[in-house]
Formats: C-alpha cells, sequence, structure tokens
C-alpha cells in the first residue's frame, strides 16, 4: 500500500528504530548514502535534520522543510511528522511523510522576482512617465484658462491636447493606483477628514474639462461631515467617479455631490443627469474583473480602470459601492466611509 505512494515514508517505533517505509524512501535515501535503512535509527538517519529528528523523538505531530543534495541537486522538501499512538494514547512511534516541494518552492522564487520587476516598472511609468505628462497638464491647463485669446483654429488644437493628455494621464494614475491596491502589502493611513475640503478640492481639479463641455458640478455637502479615511484614496474614489460623471454627461448637463451621515457610516452620492446605463451594463459595471470604457458624450475614451480602481480603493476602506441608473436618465454611484467625530 505505501508502495503505491509517491512520496516518501517512514515509520520509526518509541526507540526510533525504522520499523517500515517505502520503496520512495529506500530510493531517496539510497540517493543521500545510505544503502539501506531497515532497522537503522533515525538518530543516525536524520542527524543533519535537527528539528525533524526532534519532532520524532517527542513522537508529536508537525511539520518542518529541509534541504537535501540529490543527484547533485539541492532540492527542497517539506516533511510532515504524525505521532503512532496505541488505543490508550500512549507514544509508540512516528510517521514521516517526505514531500518534494522544489519546484514550489521555484515557482514562489519566480513569482517574487516578477513582483520585483512589476514594482521596478510602476517606478519607472510613475517618475519617466507620468510626471513628464502631469507637467504637460499643468502647462495645457495654463493654456485652455486662456483660451478665449487664441484664434478659433487654435483653440481647438488646445481643447483636443487637453483632453488626450487629461485622459492619458487619468490612464496612467490609475493604472498605477491599480497595481498599488493589488500589493498585500499597501497600507491605507486613514484619519479624519473634513469631508467638503476633499470634495471642492476634487471639483476644482475637475473644473476646466466640465467647464469645456458646459457642465455644472456642485455639492451640498456640509461642512460638519467628517470621514475617518485615508486622504489620497478617498481623493481618487470621487475624482474617478466626477470625471465619469461630466464624461458620461452632454453639454449643459449637471452633476452633484451629497453626502449623508447614518449613524458611524458616511454616505457620499455623485449623481449626473447624463445618459445613464441599462441594468446589464450596471450589472457589468459591478463585475470584479470588468475592464473596457464606452465611449462618452464628446468622444472620451478610456480603459475601464477608473471604476475598477475605485472599487478597490473603497473595499480597502471598507467601504461599498452601489450604482443606480436607467438608460436616458442618468446615473448616481453612492460610496460608503466611516464616519469620523462630528465637528
Amino acid at each position: 500500500m505505501l508502495d503505491t505512494l509517491q512520496e516518501s515514508i517512514v515509520v520509526a517505533n518509541a526507540s526510533g528504530k525504522v520499523i517500515d517505509s517505502n520503496k520512495q524512501s529506500s530510493l531517496w535515501f539510497d540517493q543521500l548514502g545510505y544503502s539501506s535503512i531497515a532497522e537503522r535509527n533515525i538518530s543516525d538517519l536524520l542527524a543533519f535534520w535537527p528539528d525533524w529528528l526532534a519532532l520524532c523523538k517527542a513522537m508529536k505531530q508537525g511539520s518542518v522543510e529541509i534541504e537535501a543534495v540529490v543527484d547533485g541537486e539541492r532540492k527542497r522538501y517539506r516533511v510532515n511528522v504524525y505521532p503512532l499512538h496505541t488505543l490508550r494514547m500512549q507514544g509508540q512511534g512516528s510517521i514521516s511523510l517526505i514531500v518534494d516541494i522544489t519546484e514550489k518552492q521555484r515557482d514562489l522564487e519566480q513569482i517574487a522576482q516578477l513582483n520585483q520587476l512589476k514594482d521596478q516598472l510602476i517606478a519607472i511609468v510613475s517618475h519617466d512617465i507620468r510626471g513628464p505628462l502631469a507637467l504637460q497638464f499643468q502647462l495645457i491647463e495654463l493654456l485652455e484658462e486662456d483660451r478665449d485669446g487664441f484664434q478659433a483654429d487654435h483653440q481647438e488644437i488646445i481643447a483636443q491636447l487637453g483632453g488626450q493628455i487629461r485622459n492619458t494621464l487619468g490612464m496612467s494614475t490609475n493604472l498605477l493606483e491599480w497595481f498599488r491596491s493589488q500589493r498585500e502589502d499597501m497600507a491605507l493611513r486613514p484619519r479624519e477628514l473634513e469631508l467638503i475640503e476633499v470634495v471642492e478640492d476634487c471639483i476644482h481639479l475637475l473644473h476646466i474639462y466640465s467647464g469645456a463641455k458646459q457642465i455644472d458640478v456642485t455639492h451640498s455637502v456640509d461642512s460638519d461631515i467628517r470621514v475617518y479615511a485615508d486622504r489620497e484614496a478617498l481623493g481618487l474614489i470621487l475624482r474617478n467617479l466626477l470625471s465619469n460623471a461630466i464624461k458620461f454627461t452632454g453639454s449643459g448637463g449637471a452633476v452633484h455631490v451629497d453626502a449623508e451621515q447614518s449613524g458611524g457610516t458616511v454616505i457620499v452620492s455623485v449623481r449626473d443627469n447624463g445618459i445613464g446605463m441599462s441594468q446589464e451594463q450596471v450589472r457589468r459595471l459591478l463585475e470584479d474583473k470588468q475592464l473596457g470604457s464606452l465611449e462618452g458624450t464628446s468622444g472620451e475614451t478610456g480603459a475601464g480602470l477608473g471604476l475598477l480602481v475605485t472599487r478597490q480603493f473603497i473595499l480597502r476602506s471598507e467601504g461599498n459601492l452601489t450604482v443606480e441608473s436607467s438608460a436616458g436618465e442618468g446615473s448616481l454611484f453612492k460610496f460608503t466611509m466611516r464616519g469620523g467625530t462630528p465637528l
């Protein structure tokens, strides 16, 4: 029965003498220089692995990882030790199950190397790509603010450049933040914030975009509402939802931000009177792996990363996101945040 198993199995009695084993274990020990293990004492066989030996001598259940050179190759194994008991639970010996985890260890090392490469790529994107884009964005905003001083054809060029740079910067920012949200060691730094300050900040950052489409972006957030959240994460969530609302609202439309306190939770809403969505689109929008984006009312494009990142950071903030929408009647996005101490 034991010989049918691919793993090596060694059974020792209470005095440490090997009383049973399978062919796989005999072959394994033979490759280590032990021609026979029958009747051998585990103190001799396991001298190089004191943790394994200690578990067998104590007849306790446990697991250790060991290394051994087999056929000139260093390999890694996991050894699971189980006690042998009589019906009266008296110790009678131990059973050792030896599993080769070399390939698994190599896979883990490759994953670690890939993660390191990913972090390096993120750093490159952040420094070498996003930095210059942010500078171009600031320059184009200056041109957009003085747009009336240019001729009509130049105004059109400025508008197109502004849209392209804004779109590319938004995608690169969301891509970086999505990568960051996937890291297990990523930690948010929540603190008490005045919600109105963050909301007004985000509305101001998008005022040129909304102004170009003649969309009125307003809020009715009470000045005494506070949230306990990471400032950067909350700003990213609001910017993405506001940008999304502006994108799918036609010229002359409106976007409104509101918030209400409900016990220890703050519910923040972003409503628009744009083109809206069907129920099927809403369902797909909330799928965890949903990617892809529809074209905006002014031809804006995107990769669909914004909402993906928004969901991730809402979940990381222990909140949730809901969407209400009907085709042709606009959309309402709501998300929750932990409430802070009221002013």
